[in-house]
């Protein structure tokens, strides 16, 4: 967000739900898409440990098998909430505007947390000149926006920003394939980068509930 390399989730609830801050969701379901998610599991209970609640403020944690199709459990009412990916969310603006017609974003103490986004990272087995040829080369793809703000090439990793929706306009072409992720571009970081996000999941380890069966296509149970 803003040229940083993090991103967030929209807490989404049905258009006629009445639910409109955290403590109307006590008792709800919660769809997410995946435990190893980050944007769709984990940063629920980021959001939960902030605000001094525990999982089991929700009565069920259904897991979907994907960002979309915990829209899909929301808008059929086969769930109350879910998290959805800024990302998915932008392509299903594009892709599924009927779907999130029946959708409604949360806002207030609803509001979900920004986290550093997944960086790129390459084996540790490639020669020094190759990754420096690959941070580069990422490191150049950046729309304008984004074009004062990048740093050293000399990171260890390389970590992608998400964009606004109205950045796409004023994109060159040489930026096709990065509007089609709605990505403007690439910055360099390191390993202290996801200290902060770290930190956050370290403060939910103790607080995962458990998941049980699963209600979207591909689906799953399990206990983390």
């Amino acid at each position: 967000f803003d040229g940083k390399p993090e991103y967030s989730s929209h807490l989404v609830v049905h258009k006629d739900a009445v639910f409109s801050d955290m403590d109307s969701l006590r008792g709800a379901r919660i769809a997410f898409n995946d435990a190893m998610s980050l944007s769709g599991y984990h940063i629920c209970l980021i959001w939960l440990t902030e605000h001094g609640r525990s999982p089991d403020m929700f009565s069920e944690w259904l897991p979907s098998g994907g960002h979309e199709l915990s829209a899909e459990l929301v808008a059929s009412g086969r769930a109350d909430v879910a998290a959805i990916d800024v990302g998915v969310w932008m392509r299903l603006e594009r892709d599924r505007p009927e779907l999130l017609s029946e959708l409604r974003i949360l806002g207030g103490d609803c509001v979900l947390p920004t986290v550093p986004i997944q960086p790129f990272v390459s084996a540790g087995r490639l020669p020094d000149a190759m990754k420096t040829k690959l941070r580069q080369a990422l490191l150049s793809l950046a729309a304008p926006t984004l074009a004062d703000r990048r740093v050293s090439v000399d990171a260890d990793d390389v970590c992608c920003a998400e964009e606004s929706k109205e950045v796409h306009a004023s994109a060159g072409d040489d930026t096709a394939a990065l509007r089609t992720l709605f990505l403007t571009g690439f910055v360099a970081v390191n390993d202290a980068s996801f200290d902060r996000l770290r930190a956050l999941l370290s403060q939910t380890s103790a607080t995962t509930p458990h998941l049980v069966g699963g209600v979207g296509s591909g689906a799953y149970d399990t206990a983390p």
